[in-house]
C-alpha cells in the first residue's frame, strides 16, 4: 500500500463525532449487549488481578497522586474515599492493566476496556448517568479505538507507539463525550483535545514492564479531561486526526479508511474483542494453550527440545526474555510461559512469582527455540497463534497448533470461563479464595444492572475484596 498524502481527504473526526452522537442503546443487538456484559465483568476481574500483581508500582502511584486529597464523586477500586473523575479514571485504568489480563483487539494491537471503561465509570458515577447511556458510550468508545488503531496498523507499531495509549486517549474522550450528551461540535472538540495528549511507547513492553499501565491510565485521564473541557466550551484544533500535522500523520504513513468506516453503526467492534484467560502478554496465549494441551501427554523430564513457530511480532515483544527476573518480565516471556504450562498444565497469577521457579521449569526454558513464521498472524482471518513441537528423549515428537487462542471471537469465552476468571482474580479481605457462590452472586448483580437501561450507574464494588491499598 502506498503512503497517504496529508491532509487526508476523508474527515475522520466528523465521521466519528456524528457516529457517537447518533448511536442509541436501542440500536444495539442482543449480541452486542452480551459483549458489553462480558467485557464489563472481565474489566472487574482485570482490575482485581492488577491490584494483586503490580502492587509496588500501584503503591508508588498512590503515594504520589494522593487521591484522598482530591475532592470528587468518583470511586477508585480498593479505596474508601472518592476523588475527582480524572484521578479516578487514571487510577482505575492503571489497576485494570496491571496484570495484563484486560481485553484487547487483534487488529488494533492494543487494549480497550482499561481506558474506555475506567473513563466512563468515573464520569457515570459522578453524574448518576443511566445504564442505557453508559452502554451506548462504551460501545462507541470501543468502536473509535478499534477502528482508528486498526486503520493505522502496522505503521503505528513500526514507529514504536503503544495503541493502548495513543488511540486510547481519543477513544476515551469520544466515549465520555457521548456519555455526557455533547453535540457533534462538542465530540469533535473532545477528540481534538485528546489527540494532543495521546501518548504511549511500545518500549514499555521490553523493559520496566511494570510501568506499562501508564499508557491506559493517561489515556483514560486525557479522555475525561478532554470531554469535560469540551463541555465547558473549549474548542480543539481543526481536523485533529486527518491534518498534515495531526494524529494519523504522527502514527502512520498509511491509513486504511476502509477499516475506519466499513460497517460503522452496523457492525460493532466490541463484538470482535478478545478476553484473556492468562495473566501474560496476549502473544504468549497460543503458546500456553498448546503447551497446556500437551502437558497431559508427556512428562517434563522426558522432553529434549521445544520448538515454537510463531509470528515475528510475538517474538519481538515476548520472545527476548528467556529467563525472567520478576513478575513484569514473566508476563512477557514465551519461554517461561511454555515451560510452566508444560509442567503445570496451565498458567495462573501464582506463576508470576518467579522466586518459586522449579529446576524443571528452568531446564525447559533453556531448551525453547523460537522460530519466526508469519503465517500464524493473519488478523483479517482471525489467526494469531503458533505451532508447538515437543521432541522427546526417545526421538518421538508431539505437535499442537493453535490459530485462535481462547477468548478470541473465533474461540470465545463462555459464561463458565468468565466465572472461572473472576474467581481466580477476586481476592477476599483476608487473602482466602472467594467462594464460587459469592462470585456468581456478584456477577448476577452486575448483569442485572447492565440489563436495566433506565437504572443509574452503580460502581461495581465486590464486598469481599480488600478495602484499602
Amino acid at each position: 500500500m502506498s503512503e497517504d498524502s496529508y491532509p487526508l481527504e476523508a474527515n475522520l473526526t466528523d465521521a466519528f463525532a456524528q457516529y457517537c452522537v447518533n448511536l442509541r442503546y436501542s440500536d444495539l443487538p442482543e449480541r452486542t449487549r452480551r459483549s458489553v456484559r462480558m467485557l464489563y465483568l472481565d474489566y472487574v476481574a482485570a482490575v482485581h488481578a492488577g491490584f494483586i500483581i503490580n502492587e509496588s508500582f500501584n503503591d508508588s502511584v498512590m503515594s504520589v497522586l494522593s487521591p484522598a486529597e482530591s475532592f470528587g464523586n468518583s470511586s477508585v477500586f480498593f479505596l474508601k474515599e472518592k476523588t475527582s473523575a480524572t484521578k479516578a479514571a487514571f487510577l482505575n485504568a492503571m489497576l485494570a492493566h496491571g496484570a495484563d489480563m484486560d481485553d484487547g483487539h487483534k487488529g488494533a494491537a492494543g487494549h480497550v476496556g482499561a481506558h474506555v471503561v475506567s473513563a466512563l465509570m468515573a464520569v457515570a458515577e459522578a453524574r448518576t448517568s443511566n445504564i442505557a447511556d453508559f452502554v451506548a458510550a462504551m460501545v462507541a468508545g470501543y468502536d473509535v479505538f478499534c477502528r482508528l488503531s486498526s486503520a493505522c496498523m502496522p505503521g503505528m507499531v513500526h514507529r514504536g507507539f503503544h495503541s493502548t495509549g495513543t488511540a486510547g486517549a481519543i477513544a476515551s474522550a469520544a466515549a465520555v463525550a457521548k456519555l455526557i450528551g455533547l453535540d457533534i461540535a462538542g465530540v469533535r472538540s473532545a477528540i481534538a483535545l485528546s489527540s494532543t495528549q495521546a501518548a504511549g511507547l511500545l518500549l514499555v513492553g521490553e523493559t520496566s514492564q511494570e510501568v506499562k499501565p501508564l499508557s491506559p491510565a493517561r489515556a483514560a485521564e486525557a479522555g475525561v479531561l478532554s470531554a469535560l473541557l469540551a463541555e465547558c466550551g473549549v474548542v480543539g484544533p481543526d481536523r485533529p486526526l486527518e491534518s498534515a500535522k495531526g494524529w494519523c500523520h504522527a502514527m502512520s504513513s498509511v491509513v486504511d479508511t476502509d477499516l475506519l468506516f466499513d460497517g460503522l453503526g452496523e457492525r460493532y467492534s466490541i463484538d470482535e474483542c478478545y478476553l484473556k484467560p492468562y495473566p501474560t502478554c496476549r502473544h504468549t496465549h497460543g503458546c500456553i494453550e498448546a503447551a497446556s494441551s500437551l502437558s497431559f501427554c508427556v512428562e517434563a523430564s522426558d522432553i529434549e527440545c521445544i520448538r515454537i513457530f510463531t509470528y515475528g511480532h510475538a517474538i519481538e515483544l515476548a520472545g527476548f526474555n528467556g529467563n525472567p527476573r520478576n513478575a513484569s518480565e514473566a508476563k512477557f516471556s514465551i519461554q517461561y510461559a511454555v515451560a510452566v504450562a508444560l509442567c503445570a498444565g496451565t498458567f495462573t497469577l501464582d506463576n508470576l512469582n518467579v522466586e518459586n521457579i522449579t529446576q524443571e521449569v528452568r531446564r525447559l526454558m533453556a531448551i525453547v527455540e523460537l522460530i519466526r513464521d508469519d503465517s500464524y498472524e493473519e488478523p483479517q482471518r482471525g489467526i494469531r497463534g503458533c505451532r508447538l513441537e515437543v521432541v522427546l528423549n526417545n526421538g518421538d515428537m508431539l505437535t499442537r497448533s493453535v490459530l485462535a487462542p481462547k477468548g478470541e471471537p473465533e474461540n470465545p469465552f463462555t459464561y463458565e470461563d468468565m466465572m472461572n476468571k473472576l474467581q481466580s482474580c477476586l481476592v477476599a479481605k483476608d487473602g482466602r479464595v472467594v467462594s464460587r457462590k459469592c462470585v456468581e452472586q456478584f456477577a448476577f448483580e452486575q448483569i442485572k444492572l447492565l440489563n436495566s437501561p433506565e437504572s443509574p450507574f452503580v460502581f461495581p464494588i465486590f464486598r469481599e475484596s480488600a478495602s484499602n491499598l
